[in-house]
């Protein structure tokens, strides 16, 4: 192994995590041909074994509303993009009972993880009252992790979760704050922030990650990377933007991808990694997205609920 590398890698097992500069380090390695993408993704398996362990963390989701008022140009679910996503909306579960029986047979095919995602920036108080309550009987009735995506919740909300059963909060930062700004006008980036602050406050796990193929450089990805190590966030969804327009092909390669998961992995030891929505344009195979650093796989957007078990 090269020695510089050797240290780096030193610097992630012993839980530290690479800052920007040792990340942007080991890609230069990867171009002068000094390391291989292979040692990369071994060391990132090493580091994910040793603080993460074997287990696969396998996520899934249930969505109290299918549309979204908000302006975000990248989602599929924004009532601004409709016109090119009619074939591609989830499933609205409008009462409390159908998401527990959505969650329960999610289970029963392997699923640990479930989150009831609310589209809008702020959870309407119907919405999010059939939440609760399906919170709370899944709670008595399953041995999911419950986790919920709610927007920009405030923290009599936050607490209230806390109290019906939920353990973690998702709440993505998307991207840099320089590049949020053409993408997203519902929130800003500080509220972002905050809301993830909000959350660890009420005693929730922050679920917080980013999307790649949004024009976004490998640098950038690395600097969201240092944001969420400095955040301390203890899960780090990484979807795959897939664009509005389905005649255009995502811009993420399988091997971009993968490279990505394992760099944040070297970067961020100590917080799980899910290969979320859109990782099937990693390749498909589960057990090579864990190789290279991921300690969990976004069910839902991949088709592995057919061998969750394994």
């Amino acid at each position: 192994m090269n020695s510089e590398f050797e240290c780096l890698a030193c610097e992630s097992l012993a839980g530290d995590g690479l800052d920007e500069e040792g990340a942007l380090r080991v890609l230069q390695l990867l171009s002068e041909s000094a390391i291989s993408v292979e040692a990369v993704q071994e060391c990132a398996d090493a580091v994910r074994q040793k603080w993460m362990g074997p287990a696969c963390i396998r996520c899934s989701d249930g969505f109290t509303s299918n549309e979204c008022s908000g302006g975000c140009s990248y989602c599929y679910l924004s009532i601004r993009n409709r016109a090119y996503v009619q074939n591609r909306l989830p499933h609205a579960l409008n009462s409390a009972d159908a998401i527990v029986q959505d969650a329960k047979r999610k289970w029963s095919l392997g699923a640990t993880n479930y989150k009831i995602v609310g589209t809008e920036w702020r959870l309407p108080r119907n919405e999010f009252s059939i939440a609760l309550e399906a919170f709370e009987t899944l709670a008595k009735e399953t041995d999911l992790t419950l986790c919920a995506s709610m927007g920009a919740l405030d923290a009599a909300h936050l607490r209230q979760l806390r109290s019906a059963g939920v353990t973690n909060y998702n709440h993505n930062v998307e991207t840099t704050r320089k590049r949020y700004g053409t993408l997203c006008c519902t929130l800003s980036y500080d509220e972002k922030i905050a809301t993830n602050e909000r959350a660890r406050n009420a005693g929730l796990q922050r679920c917080s990650g980013f999307m790649m193929g949004m024009g976004e450089s490998v640098r950038e990805r690395i600097a969201i990377g240092r944001l969420l190590h400095d955040l301390e966030v203890e899960s780090i969804p990484i979807n795959v933007f897939v664009p509005i327009d389905s005649r255009s092909v995502p811009q993420v390669t399988e091997s971009d991808g993968l490279l990505t998961i394992a760099i944040v992995r070297l970067m961020c030891p100590r917080a799980h990694i899910i290969a979320n929505n859109g990782n099937i344009y990693l390749g498909g195979d589960r057990e090579a997205i864990l190789r290279c650093g991921a300690s969990g796989i976004g069910l839902s957007g991949g088709n592995y609920l057919d061998h969750a078990r394994s």
